[in-house]
């Protein structure tokens, strides 16, 4: 692996060629990179059920709309009967969906310790 300056060395003499090049991060330098924490690539939220998790940045700004996360990741089945209900199923016809063999729903989420 090359050192961070040799790395900037080589990424530069072909740019100056006008041959596009970057310096490559590991999963190690990633989170140090400045660029990616100049512009807030990463966050970090508190997750009901995971506890402090990183997340990745919106990649994109909006004027109108600023786009934010709104809530943390779900938990598998997390939302089974909200979804279905959205979708147009009724009460009777969830509750039979998530009989064996059909639609299943999480259990409450325990909180973090």
């Amino acid at each position: 692996m090359l050192a961070s300056a040799d790395a900037l060395l080589f990424s530069l003499r072909p740019q100056a060629m006008d041959i596009p090049a970057i310096a490559m991060n590991t999963p190690e330098t990633l989170l140090q990179d400045a660029h990616r924490q100049a512009v807030g690539f990463f966050g970090v939220l508190e997750h009901p059920g995971e506890g402090t998790i990183r997340t990745i940045g919106i990649p994109q700004q909006w004027s109108e709309s600023p786009a934010t996360l709104r809530h943390s990741a779900l938990r598998l089945r997390e939302r089974t009967e909200a979804l279905l209900g959205e979708y147009g199923f009724g009460l009777d016809e969830i509750g039979a969906l998530l009989q064996p063999r059909g639609a299943r729903a999480a259990a409450p989420a325990e909180p973090a310790a």
